[in-house]
């Protein structure tokens, strides 16, 4: 048994998943999905496939009856013209039998039966009757009958029931007497006249062995066909599922090392579909985030560094006063000072990005005219350009206000960071151009000062926090590289657009894009 104290220090953050979970993966399921899909769908094949069959069959028995109605209405028409009268045919089921055998294909409707109504027909061996009726068939009044096979019972089974003649009274003449009148019927014309009419009944007809047997072997294939397609289905089910959740689950598993911190993984886009542009979204992502946590460690690596250089100043300043080795002068109070201020700008700097990040930093939009704010501003750092030796110069139309909906506080902050960075990083002699015009519905600033320049491939960098292109970062060449940082949020608040570029004077050139006031 494990000491408590071990079992406390288990991670909380880890759980084991559940067993319903475990139970199935998705590519299971997807084959699940697809294999009942298919099998649903061969069995309504199947279904429907016999109902058409058996369809189609009755359809071919009551055509098949409808012609052998056709063959024996000639058969017994002709019958009629020899004899002159129904009397030759009424009540011999014997007759009717051998009338009725050249209307079955492929067979005749069995012996003739052993009793029956008294009528007319074939009597007994060497009787009158026997006689007459074997010289009607003997002129070609009745085809011969042919040699029985088999079972005749069975023979006679596998047949239609005998069709019924009636006489022009609707007297019943031979055949099935409970024959119904919405049976089929048939005209029997002789010489222009109806003698009398030949019902058949489909309804009650049975196919013969063959047809069963055709019919048997259609069903069967149909049920074979139908589980080879669910054979070939599952088949094609599990082939998909693997190859469409391939990159699904290659994307899980970067997912997961993503999770755990490793921003370097990829995915390679294997295809251009739905699928692709995920894994291409992913890629994406997994970029960013690689890029914000060495952006995230460079920044508290930079944030330390600017923290503890005027710090270290600030220790060893008044270690010096305590030992006694600086006197407490208002020299030595004027340098302390000015590290205070220096670690004043750089947290308040600081805190406004922090703010501007959540969304928490204040603004109070009121009409502003942009040229008097660039003029009160310039007319602020002109001492300090000119101790610098660096000549202003502007651009802007006299008279022409520019209005804009903004923070006039923040926008003087906004400027006071441009013309400080121009300060700062402009060689001695130099230059600094502020232009300002009306482009279309937006007002154009921008900052042109001279050498040193911002090397090109540098240009989208200049923004970063705590980014400067001295990267030994000598407090002498510059600030903590806030201040360009801070001035992209504030133009960002304001719905513009900043970007910087190689400037015509050889150094930087900031370009501003504020949208005027709507009038």
């Amino acid at each position: 048994m494990q000491p408590l104290g071990r079992m406390q220090r288990t991670p909380h953050c880890i759980t084991a998943p559940a067993a319903s979970d475990m139970k199935l993966g998705i590519t299971p399921k997807l084959f699940l999905v697809l294999l009942a899909t298919n099998v649903i769908i061969a069995i309504v094949v199947g279904v429907s496939v016999q109902w058409s069959v058996n369809a189609r069959f009755r359809n071919y028995l009551e055509e098949r009856e409808d012609r052998r109605l056709a063959m024996l209405s000639n058969v017994v028409t002709n019958a009629y013209t020899q004899h002159g009268n129904w009397d030759f045919l009424r009540g011999n089921d014997a007759l009717w039998d051998t009338l009725n055998r050249p209307a079955f294909p492929n067979g005749d409707p069995g012996p003739p039966r052993e009793h029956g109504p008294p009528g007319r027909g074939p009597g007994p061996p060497g009787s009158s009757a026997d006689h007459e009726h074997v010289a009607d068939r003997d002129r070609g009044a009745f085809p011969p009958p042919p040699p029985t096979q088999g079972d005749p019972q069975q023979r006679f089974r596998s047949h239609p029931p005998l069709p019924s003649v009636v006489d022009v009274q609707g007297n019943w003449i031979v055949g099935d007497a409970r024959a119904e009148s919405s049976s089929r019927q048939r005209d029997i014309i002789v010489d222009g006249k109806t003698v009398g009419w030949l019902i058949g009944d489909p309804g009650k007809s049975s196919p013969g062995g063959a047809d069963l047997r055709f019919l048997e072997e259609q069903l069967k294939a149909s049920w074979i066909i139908s589980g080879v397609a669910v054979v070939l289905a599952a088949a094609v089910a599990w082939w998909l599922a693997r190859r469409l959740l391939a990159p699904v689950k290659r994307l899980a598993g970067a997912t997961h090392q993503l999770a755990a911190g490793d921003y370097s993984i990829r995915v390679a886009a294997g295809s251009r579909d739905e699928l692709g542009q995920l894994v291409v979204d992913f890629n994406r992502l997994a970029t960013t985030l690689e890029s914000n946590e060495q952006m995230r460690r460079r920044f508290f690596a930079d944030v330390s560094h600017e923290l503890r250089t005027p710090l270290s100043i600030l220790q060893g300043e008044l270690e010096a006063l305590e030992d006694g080795i600086r006197p407490l002068s208002r020299a030595s109070l004027k340098s302390l000072q000015a590290e205070v201020a220096t670690l004043s700008v750089l947290v308040r700097d600081l805190y406004d990005l922090s703010l501007a990040d959540v969304g928490a930093l204040t603004y109070r939009f009121e009409q502003v005219n942009l040229t008097e704010l660039i003029q009160a501003a310039l007319h602020a750092f002109g001492e300090r350009f000119a101790v610098r030796r660096i000549a202003l110069e502007t651009d802007w139309a006299a008279g022409e206000p520019l209005l804009i909906e903004g923070d006039p506080d923040r926008l003087r902050q906004l400027l006071n960071n441009l013309l400080e960075n121009s300060m700062r990083y402009t060689y001695p002699d130099g230059r600094l151009r502020v232009a300002l015009k009306r482009v279309d519905a937006t007002a154009q600033i921008d900052f042109q000062d001279s050498e040193p320049a911002v090397p090109p491939e540098l240009l989208p960098r200049v923004f970063e926090r705590l980014f400067r292109v001295e990267p030994s970062r000598s407090r002498g060449s510059g600030g903590a590289g806030l201040g360009l940082a801070l001035c992209k949020s504030i133009i960002e608040a304001h719905h513009g657009e900043i970007r910087a570029k190689t400037s015509p004077l050889g150094g930087l050139w900031i370009e501003i894009m504020l949208p005027l006031e709507k009038t």
